[in-house]
């Protein structure tokens, strides 16, 4: 679900740029943000996953589901994600302006697309975060200590669920009240 949700978000992105920018390259996708040689920079918008953070404001929740007429199955309980990723202009230093024109653009996509539908069932929002100088600091330091013009964001409400039935049970369509008579 991780890459899904960021790939989606990558794909409408270059689907957008092509459009905006006139061209048919691939100009933004999934990956590690580190320092790169000077022969193998990528001149693109890289989206790469930074933290995942448990959702509590939902609670937890038993999944029953019915599997038949006379029966009821349990699943695991599903859990809720925030994704914080980082989206860089990775680009050339020479191409310097054109990185900030394209992170531009590419946060400007993301303000007006702030809900994205995966399907008919899931949807999640992209929402900007801010990151303080020693946060910032220590994140670049940990990818390797070159800096590139980036955006922070996080992705809220991403769910696992599992496949898994832990339990099946009867249903019980009507209680059984019938009493009989005490006998002395």
């Amino acid at each position: 679900m991780i890459y899904t949700c960021l790939s989606h978000v990558s794909n409408l992105l270059n689907e957008y740029l092509d459009s905006y920018y006139e061209t048919m390259e691939n100009q933004a996708e999934v990956g590690a943000i580190r320092s790169f040689s000077t022969v193998e920079i990528p001149n693109k918008i890289l989206f790469s996953l930074i933290n995942m953070e448990r959702e509590t404001g939902i609670g937890k929740a038993v999944s029953y589901r019915s599997a038949g007429e006379n029966q009821m199955v349990q699943n695991a309980t599903s859990w809720f994600f925030n994704l914080t990723f980082l989206m860089a202009a990775v680009f050339d230093e020479k191409r310097y302006i054109e990185s900030l024109e394209k992170l531009s653009t590419s946060v400007a996509f993301l303000q007006q697309n702030s809900t994205i539908r995966l399907n008919d069932n899931f949807r999640f929002t992209i929402e900007p975060i801010t990151l303080n100088i020693q946060e910032l600091s220590n994140l670049w330091g940990i990818m390797g200590g070159h800096h590139y013009p980036a955006f922070f964001g996080r992705i809220r409400l991403i769910s696992f669920d599992s496949d898994q039935i832990d339990r099946v049970a009867a249903r019980i369509l009507q209680p059984d009240t019938q009493t009989t008579p005490n006998k002395k």
